[in-house]
């Protein structure tokens, strides 16, 4: 029985810990569109930060768990530096570009680590020890089941922020088990919007959200940007239906040719005679 729950608790830990995986890789595509094969060896570096810094916080007297931190920062910049120096020169040039991009980026890092720390296996140095507990008679390391903890919470978290789409967006939900990409335009923005709002961000960036959708569904979406906005997420709408937008903003600028030619309150906007004859057909 005891090596049955050992089993268990192995495999579900194991599976946690690829669940974390592939959100990362998700949430790279989404942001990125494009498969991050770098995504790993990104993995690698913080573990290498962590090799070489545990033993020099210890040495100094400091907490060995704030080479987490250093990790963190030193994964962040690689990220960044990548993002500059490889993907973003690709990102308009095709999908096939970018993947060649991706994987060859990923074979550097690799080959990279080879040369500068070896090939040889490294441990890192404990920043702190976790008790074993005792489950019918199975002995299971508490790391496992914070792992496991972990990916429940996000799983939990994630099915929320889905079912608050869903009841923003009852269409997606008649569609879930359809491909976004055979969605017609309309609910291609739905999805657009859903997936910013599963990010729960302070502010969102909307972009024409009433492009390629029937006057009915624009009321509709014009209604939720109206409901985030109300929860108290700051929404910067670019929009050529003007009407539409100034009812809802708070505040409005007019671009011509890249400069801002009129600015000022919504409401008053919707009073202003050079808006009304330019923008709102009066």
């Amino acid at each position: 029985m005891s090596i049955l729950i050992q089993s268990i608790v192995n495999g579900l830990n194991q599976g946690a810990i690829y669940a974390l995986i592939a959100l990362g890789y998700t949430m790279v595509y989404g942001i990125l569109r494009m498969i991050n094969f770098a995504h790993g060896d990104f993995i690698m570096v913080g573990a290498y930060t962590m090799f070489y810094t545990v033993p020099l916080m210890v040495s100094y007297g400091m907490p060995a768990w704030m080479a987490v931190f250093a990790a963190v920062a030193v994964c962040t910049a690689v990220g960044v530096l990548v993002e500059r120096i490889a993907y973003k020169p690709v990102r308009n040039s095709g999908s096939i570009s970018a993947l060649i991009t991706a994987l060859a980026m990923s074979l550097f890092l690799e080959n990279l680590a080879m040369v500068l720390f070896g090939g040889n296996p490294k441990t890192v140095t404990k920043i702190f020890d976790l008790p074993m507990i005792e489950l019918f008679g199975a002995k299971i390391q508490l790391k496992y089941l914070l792992t496991l903890g972990i990916g429940l919470a996000i799983k939990e978290e994630t099915a929320a922020a889905m079912q608050d789409v869903y009841e923003k967006f009852p269409r997606l939900r008649e569609r879930r088990r359809q491909l976004a990409g055979t969605l017609s335009g309309g609910e291609q923005q739905m999805v657009a919007v859903g997936r910013a709002l599963m990010g729960k961000p302070s502010i969102i960036l909307m972009d024409e959200p009433s492009m390629g959708l029937s006057p009915l569904l624009v009321k509709e979406v014009f209604a939720i940007i109206k409901e985030i906005h109300a929860a108290g997420i700051t929404v910067l709408l670019n929009e050529q239906n003007a009407k539409m937008a100034l009812s809802i903003a708070d505040r409005a600028y007019v671009l011509e040719t890249g400069t801002i030619s009129i600015s000022g309150d919504a409401q008053e906007l919707l009073k202003d005679e050079r808006v009304k004859k330019a923008y709102l057909g009066q």
